[in-house]
């Protein structure tokens, strides 16, 4: 599921990376790790097929991996701007205390 959230920002709802705050702040492109599984992703290449994609290290860490286990350098910051640019209007919502 979390794959096919992460596909559905980017193609869907036309995530890019200048959208992300993480990506503002410290550069570099974030989108090939949500949807690397073709050939092109929101119009852009999806760049290295070997690197992983974002459900994959979430994949790795929450199951465990003995040999690749590592923490990852920014990734909460990253999930945390993925969260709130997906629940964006209901944030939004509970900030104004109303509908929109």
């Amino acid at each position: 599921m979390l794959h096919d959230l992460l596909e559905y920002l980017v193609d869907g709802d036309g995530l890019t990376d200048a959208q992300l705050p993480f990506t503002r702040r410290y550069g570099g492109s974030v989108i090939p790790m949500l949807c690397r599984g073709r050939a092109t992703c929101n119009g852009s290449s999806t760049g290295n097929v070997s690197q992983p994609m974002l459900a994959e290290i979430r994949n790795s860490l929450a199951h465990g991996d003995p040999f690749d286990g590592l923490p990852w350098s920014g990734l909460l910051e990253l999930v945390r701007d993925l969260i709130e640019y997906a629940y964006r209007s209901y944030l939004l919502e509970a900030q104004t205390g109303g509908s929109h």
